[in-house]
């Protein structure tokens, strides 16, 4: 049997639509989500065993960003 690609689904809620980007890092795979956001930073809970650490972080220009440190390579599907 072939090993078949692991699926990994994200969601944010959020209360408003809100600009943002996402992109890839295959060196030590990582998944970054940059918010537009004037909300403090929060912690996510992670309960994937795909996952093995999520940090955010704020700048000045009220951009989150979302790092999503992954066990394995990947691809973006869809965003």
């Amino acid at each position: 049997m072939p090993f078949e690609t692991p699926v990994i689904r994200i969601v944010l809620d959020l209360t408003n639509k809100a600009p943002y980007t996402v992109f890839s890092l295959n060196n030590n795979p990582r998944l970054v989500i940059d918010l537009e956001s004037k909300s403090e930073v929060k912690k996510f809970k992670n309960e994937s065993i795909y996952i093995k650490n999520i940090r955010t972080r704020k700048n000045e220009q009220n951009v989150m960003r979302i790092v999503f440190d992954l066990k394995y390579n990947f691809y973006i599907d869809k965003h």
